[in-house]
């Protein structure tokens, strides 16, 4: 065998290697954070009435937690780079079980608030930490398949956590009602993951015991190599990144997309309960279940085709426009419970798209030294989405009564994001499929 044939041997087996240890562990975790995102959802069906909650103030509270993810996410991923991810990590995920558990006894509104927004606090920087943290171990090429884990464990956390908090709902002991049992065993889970984290993540390949020399060498200098191509071109400061251009509009559209994805998946619980008026907890959590399934095999064929073809363009549009079509659905569904599951779970086939393919193109314009600010400032954008769309979906559900006109928002900001990325895209070149970029190589 050719040194050649040696050289490529230790790269698949590297990739591989690395993709099977670190990625499931990075989906779990995942799943923890948006079973502790999305289960006030599920919670309000009892809480509401219990705390005093109209449909504007849980829209409030749902949203204020990524207020304060907002707030604190660039300097939690500055955090991040300077105590290295498994140290940072594991504050992370520690410190936010034990708040989302407290969120039990939050007694009335105010309690509440203080709750979700100090659990946005002890969050920030989770998710952007990942997609760094992926950029330490995976090539260019691989970086769409690789965040698309995220974002199965971020769909998974949904799919498990519609049934797990419709069963919890149920619970009654200790003098607990099912909601605050909710909280309280939703918040154990990434308190027990933190732990395991500790002992488990390593912060570099030149500290992952599980790969041979040889590995560890390829994978290295394969990562310097990409970083110092990125930063031959893109010699600039911190706050440059912060500030350019082309960060600003990206963190404009994953505000938009924010607002589209995390407005109607806090409401879903409701939206469902709104047509199926005798639905019991359960079978609403059953229900979530479909579009989260309809998104997770969405994000698999969305990431998957666009890393084989190179192309991001169009797949962030049509995926987007997709998004808009199904929450549009929802509109004419009325009393027909199928009509709004359909609905939802055409959304969900359209916003799995832009959520990988829109990292890609963000990894593409930054480098390395920008990105760890950066990531964290463009993954804010959604954390203020997810604070502006759960509570003006709240606002407009208490003004007109019902849903169409939050439907109508929600759609129109999938529309905005794709036409703003339309732009981007043609201006920059970035996205171009790998046959669109040979034919410009060959001009």
């Amino acid at each position: 065998m050719s040194s050649s044939d040696d050289l490529s041997q230790v790269q698949r087996e590297t990739v591989k290697k690395v993709k099977w240890h670190l990625l499931p562990f990075l989906m779990v975790g995942m799943i923890c954070a948006f079973l502790d995102r999305v289960n006030i959802g599920f919670a309000a069906l009892q809480m509401n009435a219990d705390v005093g909650l109209g449909p504007a103030a849980f829209g409030f509270a749902a949203g204020v937690f990524f207020l304060g993810y907002f707030v604190f996410e660039v300097p939690s991923n500055l955090m991040m780079a300077k105590l290295g991810p498994r140290k940072w990590l594991t504050r992370i995920m520690f410190t936010w079980g034990i708040i989302a558990g407290l969120t039990a006894f939050c007694g009335n509104a105010k309690g509440l608030y203080t709750f979700r927004f100090l659990l946005g606090v002890a969050e920030a920087g989770f998710f952007p930490g990942l997609v760094l943290y992926i950029t330490y171990w995976f090539r260019t090429e691989d970086h769409a398949q690789a965040v698309s884990w995220l974002f199965l464990g971020s769909i998974a956390g949904i799919i498990i956590g519609g049934p797990l908090s419709g069963w919890l709902l149920g619970w009654k002991a200790l003098g607990f009602r099912g909601w605050q049992w909710l909280f309280i065993v939703e918040g154990l889970m990434p308190m027990v993951y933190a732990v395991i984290l500790w002992f488990y993540l390593p912060d570099t390949p030149e500290k992952a015991k599980w790969l041979r020399p040889e590995q560890k060498e390829w994978l290295t200098k394969v990562i310097a190599a990409e970083n110092a191509v990125k930063e031959t071109a893109k010699r600039i400061s911190v706050a440059q990144a912060l500030t350019r251009p082309g960060t600003l509009l990206l963190f404009l559209v994953y505000f938009l997309t924010g607002i589209g994805y995390l407005g109607q998946q806090l409401w879903m619980p409701q939206l469902f309960k709104s047509v199926g008026k005798n639905l019991s907890s359960m079978q609403i959590g059953m229900l979530t279940m479909l579009p989260a399934l309809c998104t997770m095999v969405a994000l698999i064929f969305w990431s998957r085709h666009s890393d084989k073809t190179g192309e991001r363009h169009w797949h962030f549009c049509i995926a987007a426009y997709v998004a808009a079509c199904g929450l549009l659905l929802y509109l004419f569904s009325a009393n027909s419970i199928s009509l709004a599951v359909l609905g939802i779970c055409i959304t969900g086939l359209g916003a799995a798209g832009p959520q990988a393919i829109f990292w890609t193109a963000v990894t593409q314009l930054l480098g390395k030294k920008e990105a760890v600010a950066a990531f964290a400032l463009i993954n804010s954008g959604a954390a203020l989405g997810g604070f502006v769309g759960p509570y003006a979906t709240g606002i407009a559900r208490g003004i007109f009564g019902n849903y169409s006109a939050a439907m109508i928002l929600l759609a129109s900001v999938y529309v905005v994001a794709a036409l703003i990325m339309h732009a981007f895209f043609i201006k920059t070149g970035i996205g171009k499929s790998k046959a669109a970029r040979a034919r410009l190589a060959t001009t």
